[in-house]
């Protein structure tokens, strides 16, 4: 959805839930739309965020009055589960081109873990049938699909980077991500190559908050892990993760 209708899309839906007393959910969403969705807190209702794992990316939403208690297997997404040879190599765009492959919007896949043998996808219940009969190949490797409880077993790997800034903006953390000098990373940031939590940042000086998750065109994507400090130079010391 267009980012300019996706703040009235939202609040339609809270007010929904205001009238009907229950909750109302939408599709999976990106981290921009996550962000923007955070921008249109409602009085009276509650936004509850899921994506059937601890640091998933895409997420649904639900829009719920605050004494409505929302579990997590509420949410209208089942995790499927494929399987395939530990010898054969699956990357996320393989999986991701042969699911969409099928006909389904990317609104309705949630995030893709991809191990050894195994991979799981968070898929939205009305396209779970579709992918468990019809998503047999990624590519030439042949898959078996079922639903099954995501068992957690998967960790995201990261390179970390530490270094030390004058201050947590925009462009110091750009310039210790990518080794770049600060006018460069400003001359990035200004041509929106610089997303921050899944929207573009114009500006250099914008805050940079542990947490945070930047995605810097040609360099990957980067999150702010911690900061610290002051040194006794009056230097801030960071550590950034960098998305593997």
């Amino acid at each position: 959805m267009d980012h300019d209708c996706f703040p009235a899309h939202i609040r339609d839906l809270s007010r929904a839930a205001q009238r009907s007393g229950s909750p109302r959910f939408t599709a999976f969403l990106t981290p921009g739309e996550i962000t923007l969705s955070r921008q249109e807190q409602q009085k009276g209702i509650t936004q509850t965020f899921w994506g059937g794992w601890e640091d998933a990316e895409r997420q649904m939403l639900c829009l719920h009055p605050n004494d409505y208690s929302v579990a997590p297997d509420a949410f209208p997404f089942s995790c499927v589960k494929l399987t395939y040879r530990r010898q054969d190599t699956i990357t996320h765009r393989d999986l991701l081109g042969s699911v969409l492959g099928l006909g389904l919007k990317r609104e309705l896949i949630g995030d893709l873990l991809i191990t050894e043998g195994t991979a799981y996808l968070f898929v939205c219940k009305a396209a779970v049938p579709v992918v468990c009969d019809q998503l047999v190949r990624v590519g030439r490797i042949g898959v078996s699909t079922e639903i099954s409880a995501f068992d957690g077993a998967y960790t995201r790997a990261f390179e970390e980077i530490s270094g030390t800034v004058a201050s947590v903006r925009l462009d110091a953390v750009v310039r210790l991500a990518t080794n770049l000098s600060r006018e460069r990373a400003a001359s990035l940031i200004l041509a929106q190559a610089v997303m921050k939590n899944g929207l573009p940042v114009l500006s250099a000086s914008a805050p940079v908050n542990e947490g945070d998750i930047l995605s810097i065109r040609g360099s990957g994507k980067f999150r702010l892990k911690s900061v610290s400090g002051p040194t006794k130079k009056g230097r801030l010391h960071l550590i950034l993760e960098k998305y593997c």
